[in-house]
């Protein structure tokens, strides 16, 4: 099971492609590289907000904490952990 840290999975900008200020590449692809990579900046910003919430809720939450602990939380079916 994935360890649970509130670190963000994907800090600080990624870095743009190799070839990226190429002159050969048109304008028009620069520009729309551009504000692709500004969206995907705001979607890693939502997806850090949520993933603190989600970490918050964590936290506050006996049940969570508990199924934390199981043996069988994030097993697969064929696991032989399985309980009936």
């Amino acid at each position: 099971m994935p360890e649970i840290s509130g670190k963000s999975q994907n800090p600080g900008r990624r870095p743009l492609p190799e070839g990226y200020d190429d002159p050969a590449i048109p304008e028009i692809s620069k520009a729309m590289f551009a504000q692709m990579e500004r969206h995907v900046a705001e979607l890693d910003l939502k997806i850090d907000a949520i993933d603190r919430q989600l970490l918050e809720q964590h936290k506050a939450n006996a049940v969570s904490h508990a199924l934390r602990r199981s043996p069988a939380s994030g097993q697969s079916p064929r696991s032989p952990w399985r309980f009936p």
